[in-house]
């Protein structure tokens, strides 16, 4: 599959059925970190930061899920997230519409 150039992204990392081990053993590209965690942030991220400095020394990417605030993009920004995903740059959107969004959207 990687040499067809696919890419895997574990979903929801920290909740439910994720564990540690499935870092280990699965030949995941990156990790999505679950936005409970992201909303739990606050002024202290520590266990964002944590989370930073595991998936780092696994030489995964990381992507924030639930981004809604600037206030959230500046953490996640803070603590080392490769990239986020949320409210905060769009609401679910038709895929007819999204030539359009990237064409106007900001660069955040």
């Amino acid at each position: 599959m990687r040499a067809l150039g696919v890419v895997i992204h574990l979903d929801d990392f920290g909740t439910g059925y994720s564990s540690l081990a499935h870092l280990e053993r699965l030949p995941v590209d990156a990790v999505k970190i679950d936005r409970s965690f992201v909303a739990r942030g606050g002024d202290d991220p520590v266990i964002l930061r944590s989370i930073v400095t595991l998936i780092r020394a696994l030489d995964l990417q990381m992507i924030a899920e639930g981004v809604e605030t600037e206030a959230d993009l500046r953490r996640v920004r803070e603590v080392g997230f490769d990239y986020a995903q949320g409210y905060f740059f769009s609401r679910p959107i038709a895929a007819s519409a999204l030539a359009s969004l990237l064409a106007d959207a900001p660069r955040w």
